[in-house]
């Protein structure tokens, strides 16, 4: 019993030297002797007992600026040590941790939150992602801090997400962050976007673009039965065929495809195709009577509607065509006709002529003494066996040829002993597109041409993609200008006052340097 009672009192008298020794380095911190203090603390951390509250005077004296080894992240974890430890400790170690050194867990649980809100305030001020992630993962347990830098962190992101407006990070965004406050919005707008993306490609009734978003976004979500009912509407104009030649016997299949898809342009095109069985017979009145069948199913179409068949119906206007040249022209096809300014040289292109070497050639005709076209002589200096060439326009001086050739637009200047080899006119073409029908304005100083680069007007629909009922593609009219050096600007697209969504073809500046000839579907 005696010896019981005497270990009792040894341990009491341990526990209180220790306390003693404990509170010199709170009074330390007193003191300002910053050092001193971190030296009585470090000491004891592994001292049972003394290891609660040697954790909390650590991280006082690591949240202190003045201290050299000053560091408010180790601060912070020592103190939420201290918390964390706080609920175990024995009743006697608590009581001496309020009696003697002044602190328990409320005081613990305030300065965990009060370092916690000054290095948040500090990150709140470089105001950067990457260091509210850094407070979010190292300052755990100051939830309420932690609670405001991610709400801080949310407002961050969306700002930046909601100015890219890119559909994909809304829905990252409320993925990542289900808990925003923003989160609704950032799903509300995903799905806006991503619908309004679909009703785009969807809008022309072209299937082409219909399948060009399903292949781009196989994964979107948000079809509806119009969608479902526009492409197999698109899926049926695509079976009539309208970029080849009109066939009635499809009479029926066109009228009800119209009947489906009016107004869109596409179907107003399929209406133009059943008008071209008469236009091709010159029998105008009855051309005139589909327009009027179908005008009210066009209304923003309605005034051209009304002006063409007012055309059709005048008996005023009366045509006639005969064959330019018998010397020219062959069982084959001849096209693309290039006058020079004194109109005594025709350049032209045939196909399937008993004298191609191959594909589209290049062919040139002399105007003869009597009148009459000489023999075409082929252009072996510019044709090839496999490739297509073709004359574009020729300088008003007769001394410069622009030619086309494999989707681009070619020069060559006459030599003495010839025309020079074929060079790329590289300040008009652009890579990756189609150009082609370049034309000289008068003076020589303009050169004017069409491109399906993107920079058009409307979406783009290269060369050859089946688009508003032919392959040519939504093409544009570009000019450019000789500068005073000679040398070829930049190209400018002529806008919308001229340019459509849709192929504009063979732009030609007549002599009076104001009127602009060009057609346009």
């Amino acid at each position: 019993m005696k010896k019981l009672l005497l270990i009792i009192i040894v341990s009491s008298l341990s526990s209180a030297v220790s306390a003693q020794s404990l509170k010199a380095g709170f009074d330390n911190i007193e003191k300002q002797k910053y050092a001193d203090a971190a030296k009585v603390f470090s000491k004891a951390l592994d001292k049972g007992n003394e290891t609660l509250a040697a954790m909390y005077g650590i991280g006082l004296v690591y949240n202190t600026p003045e201290y050299s080894g000053y560091n408010a992240l180790k601060a912070f974890r020592m103190v939420r040590n201290a918390n964390d430890r706080y609920p175990r400790a024995s009743a006697n170690v608590k009581k001496v941790c309020s009696t003697v050194y002044g602190f328990d867990d409320k005081a613990i649980n305030e300065k965990m939150c009060q370092i916690a809100a000054e290095q948040l305030k500090k990150v709140a001020e470089t105001n950067v992602q990457q260091d509210y992630e850094w407070f979010i993962t190292n300052f755990e347990g100051a939830d309420q801090q932690v609670a405001e830098a991610k709400k801080m962190l949310g407002r961050l992101l969306w700002r930046q997400v909601d100015s890219a407006g890119v559909f994909r990070g809304y829905k990252k965004f409320a993925d990542d962050y289900p808990e925003s406050e923003f989160a609704p919005t950032a799903l509300q707008k995903y799905e806006q976007i991503w619908r309004n993306l679909c009703n785009e490609f969807y809008s022309e009734g072209e299937i082409v673009q219909m399948r060009r978003f399903a292949k781009q976004y196989p994964d979107y979500p948000f079809y509806t039965d119009q969608n479902r009912e526009d492409y197999k509407t698109a899926e049926m104009a695509e079976k009539l065929l309208m970029h080849m030649r009109y066939n009635p016997d499809f009479e029926e299949y066109y009228k009800k495809y119209v009947d489906l898809a009016a107004p869109l342009p596409l179907a107003y095109v399929a209406v133009l195709r059943m008008m071209s069985q008469y236009l091709d017979f010159g029998r105008w009145n009855e051309a005139a009577e589909i327009l009027k069948e179908y005008r009210d199913k066009f209304p923003q179409q309605r005034a051209g509607i009304d002006k063409t068949i007012a055309i059709l119906n005048d008996k005023t206007t009366k045509t006639a065509s005969k064959s330019f040249s018998d010397a020219i022209n062959s069982e084959g096809d001849e096209y693309a006709p290039v006058l020079t300014a004194d109109g005594r040289t025709l350049y032209f292109c045939g196909h399937g002529r008993k004298d191609n070497i191959g594909g589209e050639d290049m062919f040139v005709s002399e105007k003869q003494p009597d009148g009459k076209w000489g023999k075409p002589r082929e252009m072996n200096e510019f044709n090839t066996p496999f490739g297509n060439e073709a004359p574009l326009a020729v300088s008003p001086d007769g001394n410069m040829l622009l030619i086309y050739k494999d989707s681009d637009i070619y020069f060559s200047k006459k030599q003495y002993r010839g025309w020079s080899p074929l060079q790329k006119m590289t300040a008009l073409n652009s890579q990756g597109s189609w150009d082609a029908d370049a034309s000289f304005s008068p003076d020589g100083n303009a050169i004017f041409f069409i491109s399906d680069r993107a920079d058009n007007i409307g979406r783009r629909h290269p060369h050859e993609e089946s688009f508003h009922g032919s392959q040519s593609g939504n093409t544009d009219i570009y000019v450019c200008v000789k500068d005073d050096k000679g040398e070829w600007g930049t190209p400018v697209n002529l806008g919308t006052t001229i340019n459509t969504p849709f192929a504009e073809r063979s732009p030609m500046l007549a002599p009076d340097m104001k009127t602009l000839y060009f057609s346009s579907d």
